[in-house]
């Protein structure tokens, strides 16, 4: 034992003096990080101390391979090059950009100076001008990296260049000779064809570059215009007539109706050369649905068995074309008005339908259909693109109808439930807004009550899209996993779904807050808000941490964590066993390859947050130099919980004692052990008290333990007839076994009894106290068959003296009288 306690104290300190190791190696590797920086400044210094290169000696020999050098280098750029001649695509997208900025320029102009404009008018601007400015800053990234590409080749032949002169110094004598010089001008010439050609290569493309750039900037400042419209007509308090007054009514003239019906009209002609470059989108937006289709249709009768998925074996086409138009619409915005507000009315329908099953109630349902209705009447403004005055009468006509309609409902939930519940408080704000709306409208302010008209139903239909695109992905990967023909994964798939659950809230959380920035204007378009989240930085010393690489570094501990708890599953459940591995080992086993996936994880995220690993160096060295002043105990139950887990002198399922406690082991950690005691009371150890401290195992080795149960009967009983009836109990009791045989033993002669005990072996520990239990009946019964005895303790008490006074007090008695007292 004290063996075992010296190795694994030097263990222990190995471990502390390891952790101040990597502290000084950590200390010394960024020093010697340093250095190369420090040598390079000094070797810059002293190149811009010598004015002039100072040629070297050249071999003669060497020229004639560095002229082959350079002639496989000039083939090597020209083969790399060689793609970069083309450049008629980059062309096409820069003519087609600019023929966009034109038409939004010109539109632009045009609902600027047209007083029935409304705010989403502005708005629909607003987004196509920043779609075309996000592709122009991916046109002028694409042709920054050829010119990339070319830089490398000019900063080489540059440097040849340079070097030519150096030889025909380096050779000396030899430089001379006609033959030398010839090879000379051969170099010379080589250099020369391969900057022309690197010249004709980099013309076109910093022409390209120019025209890009000057169009970023063109439309740049057509994005600063039309936000300055847009943030002008949200904050226009006047310019526009009340409602109902004579300026109002003026407008309605043939001239309005005229522009009613060509809004009207450009419905009925939609563009369809929109669709065009969107093929890869519609390909795998029709393989989404035809996959889930399928799988839902195959999987009715499985899924109708859960609750929780019965909505998908009864609307199985349309959560299918629910996912992929919502895929679809994602990953696609150049679609113009009319396909973008066609193919959200058909999502809205089958978010509808599949909205009706997810609700429980008929009050909830009826809730659904007049948001569903609502935000249809508010589409069909966007749709019809109608004038300004038109369009505030719809509202305004549309808002008295809704406040009616909530009140009403109100007063009848009020008056039904006798309280006012939740939806009674939602219908009452609802009222206030559309109120808020109504009072703009009539005293003028038509833009921001356009506003908060559009805002306010885009973001309640928002929460509800969200809403039903959580359950319904939720549901779509359960019943995915269901449909996997592996035994294994069909079974645990609402095991897996659950543990994915909290992945799934946040993406839709994310995206949540994402359109609602984006209906309340606060962002043009999605991607636009998701940049920006994204971009949202703090610097900690000289790293920049943005969100999006906080959130990557989540995601990735999530799925490290994530897909160790899966490998743990099947190793646990499938592998291990088939192999006849003893439990204990599987967990050890799979506890060690959960940590490992962690670790990995850990390293990946903090690679993904931008630490190299020099700084994770510097971390670890500051880490253990923590560790080695604060953190010693930890260390300990760390290094012991590997012990345990290697050496194994402690397993889960184990009965231990520690002290006057027992136990079951039932949790091993890197840190603590749990064991839960017989009154089912769990008892966290550190680790350490179980290597260092006295632990007694009664299962290490088996189950099997001896069970003693002493007895004692009173003088003068026959002891042969004793051990007799002891070993007759002890052999015929079941739960003893054979062998080792029931052993009797006459122990000696105790104060009142004569001593025996009975030792029997039992197949489990846990049957020891019940054994006990009963093998002492069946030898009370026994010995009270058999007449035999079992004493109490007897005591005598003798007084060799007492005092007569006392004698007196008590009544006179006299030692004759108590026999058991002596005078």
């Amino acid at each position: 034992m004290k063996c075992e306690n010296f190795l694994i104290s030097s263990v222990r300190h190995g471990v502390v003096v390891l952790l101040f190791a990597l502290a000084f190696a950590g200390i010394a590797v960024e020093a010697f990080a340093l250095l190369p920086e420090a040598a390079a400044n000094t070797a810059d210094q002293n190149n811009e101390a010598q004015a002039e290169p100072v040629a070297v000696d050249r071999d003669v020999a060497r020229l004639i391979p560095k002229i082959t050098e350079l002639g496989k280098h000039r083939l090597d750029m020209l083969s790399q090059l060689a793609p970069l001649i083309e450049i008629e695509p980059l062309q096409d997208k820069l003519l087609e950009l600019s023929e966009m900025r034109n038409g939004l320029i010109e539109t632009f102009y045009r609902v600027k100076v047209d007083p029935q404009s409304n705010i989403e008018q502005i708005s629909e601007v607003q987004v196509q001008v920043n779609r075309v400015e996000t592709d122009a800053e991916t046109l002028v990234r694409e042709v920054s990296e050829y010119i990339s590409r070319i830089d490398q080749w000019i900063d080489l032949w540059d440097k040849e260049a340079a070097d030519v002169p150096l030889w025909r110094e380096g050779l000396g004598p030899a430089g001379e000779l006609a033959a030398v010089l010839a090879q000379i001008d051969r170099l010379d010439t080589l250099i020369q064809s391969a900057q022309r050609e690197v010249d004709d290569y980099l013309g076109p493309l910093l022409s390209l570059q120019q025209e890009a750039g000057a169009l970023e900037m063109s439309v740049h400042e057509l994005k600063t215009t039309v936000d300055a419209l847009f943030q002008t007509n949200v904050r226009d308090r006047t310019g526009v007539s009340f409602m109902f007054s004579v300026d109002f009514l003026d407008q309605f003239n043939p001239s309005l109706w005229r522009k009613a019906r060509e809004g009207a009209g450009r419905l009925l002609n939609p563009d369809f050369s929109v669709w065009i470059g969107n093929e890869l989108q519609i390909g795998a937006a029709l393989l989404i649905f035809t996959l889930l289709t399928v799988v839902l249709w195959l999987f009715r009768d499985t899924l109708q068995k859960r609750v929780s998925l019965r909505f998908l074996a009864r609307r199985p086409v349309d959560v299918a074309l629910f996912l992929c138009l919502s895929f679809f619409l994602f990953t696609t915005e150049d679609l113009g008005r009319f396909w973008l507000s066609l193919l959200w009315a058909v999502a809205l329908f089958c978010f509808f339908r599949i909205g009706c099953l997810l609700i429980n109630t008929s009050r909830q349902r009826r809730i659904l259909i007049f948001l569903v209705t609502l935000l249809i009447a508010a589409d069909l403004i966007v749709m019809l693109s109608l004038p300004q005055a038109l369009t505030r009468v719809y509202v305004f006509v549309l808002c008295l109808i809704v406040v009616s309609l909530l009140a009403v409902l109100t007063q009848q939930s009020v008056r039904r439930l006798g309280r006012a519940d939740w939806i009674v408080w939602f219908g009452r704000m609802g009222m206030a807004v559309f109120a808020v709306i109504i009072l703009g409208e009539l005293v003028g302010l038509a833009q921001f009550s356009m506003y908060l008209f559009f805002a306010s139903i885009r973001s309640v239909f928002a929460l509800l899209y969200v809403w039903v695109m959580y359950r319904v992905l939720t549901g779509v990967v359960e019943a995915l996993l269901i449909s996997v023909p592996i035994p294994i994964v069909g079974e645990q798939a609402e095991p897996v779904t659950r543990s994915l659950r909290p992945l799934v809230f946040v993406l839709a959380g994310f995206y949540t807050l994402v359109f609602l920035l984006v209906d309340w204007r606060i962002f043009s378009a999605p991607r636009e808000a998701m940049e920006v989240l994204a971009n949202l930085s703090v610097g900690v010393g000289g790293l920049t941490i943005t969100l999006g690489l906080v959130v990557a570094a989540l995601f990735t501990l999530y799925g490290a964590y994530w897909i160790s708890k899966m490998i743990e599953f099947v190793l646990l459940q499938s592998v291990l066993p088939q192999r006849g591995i003893d439990r204990g080992i599987q967990l050890s086993i799979t506890r060690l390859v959960h940590y490992a996936f962690m670790l990995v994880g850990l390293l990946l995220a903090l690679g993904a947050l931008g630490f190299n690993m020099t700084n994770l160096t510097i971390l670890g060295g500051a880490l253990g130099v923590g560790i080695g002043f604060g953190l010693q105990a930890i260390v300990n139950n760390f290094v012991s919980g590997l012990i345990l887990l290697f050496e194994r002198p402690v397993k889960v399922g184990d009965t231990i004692q520690i002290g006057e406690e027992i136990g079951e082991v039932k949790e091993l950690g890197l840190r603590a052990t749990v064991v839960q005691t017989f009154d089912l009371a769990e008892m966290v150890i550190p680790n350490g008290d179980l290597v260092t401290g006295m632990v007694t195992n009664w299962t290490l080795q088996a189950r099997r333990v001896r069970v003693r149960v002493p007895v004692g009967v009173a003088y003068g009983s026959d002891v042969e007839q004793v051990l007799e009836i002891l070993q007759k109990c002890g052999q015929e009791h079941p739960a003893v076994l054979d062998d080792p045989k029931p052993l009797t033993l006459f122990l000696g002669f105790g104060a009142s009894s004569l001593d025996f005990e009975l030792r029997v072996f039992i197949a489990d520990m846990s049957e020891r106290v019940g054994v006990r239990s009963e093998l002492n009946c069946s030898i009370n019964a026994a010995f009270a068959e058999a007449g035999i005895e079992i004493p109490f303790p007897q005591n005598d008490l003798h007084v060799r003296s007492i005092d007569s006074e006392l004698l007196t007090r008590l009544g006179g008695v006299h030692s004759n009288e108590n026999p058991g007292v002596s005078r």
